[in-house]
């Protein structure tokens, strides 16, 4: 199993989460840059090019009233300075048709700068009328009245749809952008949302780990084996944790069933030896009945009865020593596997004790043979 700490497992959550607001800030920034971009032709271009029609027709609203105070005046300065604004008026709307975007504001454009090429010409016939007393000078002043109110007509219609467009350009932007600032805000309590739902699950599911840890911990604190090794799920701390309390309960409960064994053989170690001493008191209290009895009809050995009767007296301390410490020993075994070394020390003594007993006995009978041969 690939090996996971919880820092890596910390870190990729953290990371998930830093790359949706990365996004959603990349969606906000592009978005942000494109209305700019929209803004900035608006101006540049749009904007730019209503200016560029106005000035084109005050030119040309100018130039007839120079072309009127030439009629009046006889003046060439006004003659020379109306040719000069229509040829502006005429120069600007090249400009204006070459700049436009929209198509139906183009095709107006283009008419109304075929009229103005138009007019500019008649202006010029009219004012060399003018000067050389023309008879068509009349027809032409005519002709350029008409079309004078025809082109003014036609700036107002490009103007008007240029407004227009530029009205809509503008009524789309916002709109753009007032669905942009909903998909951001639609996209940011999602994003929260989700981080907020990824965060409370992680923490939910490192809870239950812990917990289950905990509750293996306090399984063991009270020495109950019997629940089932859990295997880690995951190969981190607390995977490493869980792994750890598996061995040590294997661990534990091999030493049980090692001390329950030692604790069963040392128990019927003890109830035998607890049998040998019983035979053995009990052999003691027959001899003791024999020494009495001889003891009766021998006043001779008075001195040698009285050593038995000391010896006799040392088995039975000893006995009842060695009975003492047996029923110990096997209280002891019982009760706390901990003394299972101090009953072992204890069944040395005892051994010792018996050898001890057996060279008493062996004393005995020597006496009691000698007092029946004496």
């Amino acid at each position: 199993m690939r090996r996971t700490p919880i820092v890596a497992q910390l870190g990729g959550m953290f990371f998930v989460a830093i790359s949706f607001m990365l996004l959603l800030l990349g969606y906000v920034a592009y978005q942000y840059t494109t209305a700019s971009d929209t803004y900035e032709n608006l101006i540049t271009h749009t904007s730019a090019n209503m200016l560029l029609l106005t000035k084109a027709q005050d030119d040309m609203h100018t130039g007839i009233a120079e072309l009127r105070g030439f009629m009046a005046y006889s003046i060439s300065s006004y003659d020379q300075q109306a040719r000069k604004e229509f040829a502006d008026s005429t120069q600007e709307l090249k400009v204006f048709v070459s700049g436009v975007k929209n198509p139906e504001v183009k095709t107006e454009a283009v008419k109304l700068e075929k009229m103005m090429n138009e007019y500019s010409l008649k202006m010029g016939q009219l004012l060399d009328a003018k000067k050389a007393n023309d008879p068509a000078f009349n027809t032409l002043l005519v002709d350029g009245r008409n079309l004078s109110q025809q082109i003014d007509q036609q700036f107002e219609k490009t103007l008007d749809l240029e407004e227009k467009f530029l009205k809509i350009s503008i009524n789309e932007l916002l709109q753009e952008q007032k669905n942009t600032k909903q998909i951001v805000v639609l996209l940011s309590v999602f994003i929260i949302l989700l981080v907020s739902g990824l965060a409370f699950w992680y923490s939910k599911y490192m809870a239950n780990r812990l917990h289950s840890v905990r509750n293996e911990m306090d399984a063991i604190s009270r020495f109950d084996l019997t629940a089932t090794n859990r295997l880690a799920s995951v190969n981190d701390e607390i995977g490493d944790m869980t792994s750890a309390m598996t061995e040590m309960k294997n661990a534990l409960r091999a030493l049980v069933i090692h001390i329950r064994q030692n604790s069963e053989s040392l128990a019927a170690a003890s109830q035998e030896l607890s049998a040998t001493v019983e035979e053995q008191l009990r052999a003691a209290e027959v001899i003791s009945n024999s020494i009495a009895e001889v003891a009766s009809g021998s006043s001779l050995n008075t001195t040698n009865l009285t050593d038995m009767s000391h010896t006799i007296q040392e088995l039975s301390a000893s006995t009842e020593e060695m009975n003492a410490n047996a029923f110990e020993v096997n209280g002891n075994t019982q009760n706390a596997v901990d003394e299972a070394w101090q009953g072992m020390y204890l069944l040395t003594q005892i051994v010792t004790q018996n050898e001890t007993v057996a060279d008493s006995m062996k004393s005995i009978t020597k006496a009691a043979n000698s007092l029946a041969q004496g």
